[in-house]
């Protein structure tokens, strides 16, 4: 009796995880317009396109310029479930390995209000705030024009191209992290801001002429806990400054945690100290090989 149940229950396991995968789907989002085969019915909002995703689901988004959205105050696209996105396609794909993101442009910018004025743009450009699972990928993507010069008090404050939350552990690959803007003194993370616990893996992905106060490129905070184990591999960092540390990466936690590798740090600058690499609060990397200045 009991090999029966034990069967039953698997049956009914193997049944669940067939459903489970049955109802993933492909999201379509093109912001010319929809094309033609599977991409007739594409969304041209990519938020839209979020937000009627369910865990598990692909987003193909093809090239154009998207802009980053004010939702309730808060600006940005916001990532808030377990959905793999995926730039880089020209809007006529029927296969994944048919995309090709160094030719299709998929933009997401912050430049959302006067083309060309800085200081009406988005303070943030994409938030990833879904906290339960490491299942999210951003894939194919430049990320541009966050604009978040305006500090409230003395503290640090996050301003960044992308704003990865407590919890949050994105794969975030192939990306281009370019040209945004915190604060000169009290930004922090011009181009990529962790806010706490993550364990996110930034992979192949150029962060180029952004800046801050704090970690030109990227800032890993916070000072009361570990960051879980952020893996920065195969990425370049070109002309990041930082007004007081760490033009490159700036790190405020308190045990050693991460992995750092096969990385290039090239003329990042920071006018008062530790121009690559900062750690503060006894926060260094767990593992650093293979990253260089160039």
């Amino acid at each position: 009796m009991k090999a029966k149940s034990s069967h039953f229950f698997g049956g009914l396991l193997c049944a669940f995880a067939a459903t489970t995968a049955a109802q993933a789907a492909t999201i379509y989002v093109d912001i010319n317009g929809p094309g033609s085969g599977p991409w007739a019915s594409a969304y041209q909002d990519l938020q839209a396109a979020i937000n009627a995703a369910n865990g598990g689901d692909e987003i193909w988004v093809a090239d154009g310029t998207y802009l980053a959205p004010v939702i309730s105050m808060v600006h940005g696209f916001n990532i808030n479930k377990a959905v793999n996105i995926y730039g880089g396609f020209a809007g006529n794909e029927t296969q994944w390995s048919q995309r090709d993101f160094v030719n299709n442009l998929t933009i997401l910018s912050g430049d959302a209000g006067v083309v060309g004025d800085r200081s009406d743009n988005r303070t943030t450009v994409v938030r990833v705030t879904f906290t339960t699972s490491s299942n999210i990928r951003l894939d194919g993507f430049t990320i541009r024009d966050a604009w978040g010069t305006n500090a409230q008090g003395g503290a640090v404050f996050p301003s960044a191209g992308i704003v990865i939350g407590v919890g949050s552990s994105p794969t975030i690959q192939n990306c281009r992290i370019i040209a945004n803007r915190g604060h000169p003194m009290d930004g922090a993370g011009g181009g990529l801001f962790f806010d706490g616990r993550s364990a996110a893996q930034i992979l192949d992905t150029l962060f180029e002429d952004n800046s801050a106060g704090e970690g030109g490129a990227i800032y890993l905070d916070h000072s009361n806990q570990e960051i879980d184990a952020p893996t920065i591999e195969r990425c370049r960092f070109i002309r990041n400054v930082a007004g007081r540390a760490g033009g490159g990466i700036s790190m405020k936690v308190r045990r050693p945690s991460g992995l750092i590798d096969w990385t290039v740090f090239q003329s990042v600058v920071s006018l008062p100290r530790e121009s690559g690499l900062c750690g503060r609060d006894a926060g260094t990397p767990r593992t650093m090989g293979n990253a260089t200045t160039a």
